[in-house]
């Protein structure tokens, strides 16, 4: 049987040299996961009052929120979403290629 994790993951661009930053903080409380979540939501959402919104596109759903320049979804953008995933606790059998495809 596997554990489950909550992954929370901020990936940023900014827009001067395309840095990519991703920050990923992994918890097995769903609840404290999406807590952390949230919160970073809410920084962001103050942090964008400062921003022209009128140039960036949002999407926001339960698990997910995007905020990009309209037209440059690679430019100054952040992204932060919460998976759900688990642990392997034991070492399964690799994938057999061989066997998969037959000439």
């Amino acid at each position: 049987m596997a554990t489950k994790i909550y992954k929370v993951i901020k990936h940023i661009i900014y827009d001067e040299d395309y840095e990519n930053i991703i920050n990923v903080k992994v918890f097995t409380d769903e609840k404290l996961a999406s807590m952390y979540y949230k919160q970073l939501i809410a920084h962001e959402k103050e942090y964008a009052v400062e921003l022209d919104l009128e140039d960036y596109t949002i999407d926001e759903s339960e698990n997910c929120y995007e905020r990009y320049l309209t037209g440059f979804a690679s430019q100054n953008s952040v992204t932060i979403s919460l998976e759900e995933d688990e642990i392997c606790e034991k070492l399964e059998k690799p994938y057999d290629m061989e066997n998969e495809y037959e000439i």
